[in-house]
């Protein structure tokens, strides 16, 4: 008899968690945020995932940072030119919510996290980082979500990310700061290069030691 799943849409925590141990252990989020295509399958903490709780992630975008001429982190984001979301391949687990985190008497006990699995960065966005994440064309996706796959051929076929409708712009610095959230983190904003001197300028340091000297003579 065929295996009978349903799709769900679900608000989720980005980082992957076990249950604690208490509710006074504190969440590490951080933990596993990001899963690498390469050895999800032989991790302890993925591979029962890999075979049971795959998930899809759509997101606007992404950002990522590069070391500029000024040698600040100059943010970048990373979306799909069409304004569609961009789907990622992602791993999920559920676990009881901590006492900590209810907000309300009616709040859900139960609490969603994920990570998202990264491969080795495409030609087009080699430049800005060296790992990226999975992303799925329409036809990965559905096959990342079908519970009878084989895993050696499905992680072969979705980490063949398409790029091709992908374009990476400079955004304002303003987004280092983690506490900004505004409308326009994802707006295009033009690079400053940094100030050169001119030559006078150049030259300057040199003509005050010249008249040092002469005056010691």
């Amino acid at each position: 008899q065929a295996a009978k799943f349903v799709f769900l849409f679900l608000d989720m925590f980005w980082g992957l968690l076990s249950q604690p141990k208490s509710h006074e252990e504190k969440l590490n989020f951080f933990k596993a945020f990001n899963a690498r295509i390469e050895t999800v399958d032989s991790k302890p903490m993925f591979s029962k995932l890999l075979r049971e709780n795959r998930c899809i992630v759509a997101v606007d975008g992404f950002f990522e940072w590069k070391t500029d001429e000024q040698k600040q982190k100059q943010p970048y984001f990373v979306h799909n030119k069409s304004g569609e979301p961009m789907i990622m391949a992602g791993l999920f687990k559920t676990i009881n919510k901590p006492k900590s985190l209810f907000q309300e008497e009616d709040s859900p006990t139960e609490m969603y996290t994920f990570t998202i699995l990264t491969k080795d960065s495409t030609k087009k966005l080699e430049w800005l980082h060296d790992r990226m994440p999975v992303i799925l064309t329409a036809a990965a996706a559905k096959a990342w979500l079908e519970i009878s796959a084989d895993l050696k051929s499905l992680l072969a076929f979705v980490e063949k990310s398409d790029d091709e409708k992908i374009e990476a712009f400079p955004v304002d610095k303003k987004v280092n700061k983690v506490i900004y959230q505004k409308n326009d983190c994802t707006e295009k904003s033009e690079i400053k290069s940094a100030k050169r001197n001119n030559i006078e300028s150049y030259f300057q340091p040199l003509a005050k030691k010249n008249k040092t000297e002469n005056m010691l003579e």
